[in-house]
């Protein structure tokens, strides 16, 4: 009895693993076929570009304001320095 059980038991184990191995044969083929929609890339695309134009605007904004911080202030500092 002990025998024929020990058997069955490898039996199902092996079909388990057989089961397994399939399942995750399937889940990386539908992985790889996910990777290969190129819809997907130009969404990624457009996202990397919006990034890009957002960080040279903010760059542009930063650069900007301290030359005009520096240009107004500059003027208003030497006009008072020459008044007092």
């Amino acid at each position: 009895m002990d025998a024929n059980f020990a058997k069955r038991s490898r039996k199902a184990s092996l079909r388990d693993v057989h089961e397994q191995e399939a399942e995750m044969k399937r889940a990386l083929r539908q992985l790889v076929a996910l990777v290969r929609v190129e819809r997907g890339q130009d969404l990624l695309e457009y996202a990397l570009l919006t990034a890009l134009i957002a960080l040279a605007a903010v760059t542009v904004v930063g650069l900007a304001s301290t030359a005009i911080n520096n240009t107004f202030w500059g003027g208003i500092v030497t006009a008072i320095d020459a008044a007092l």
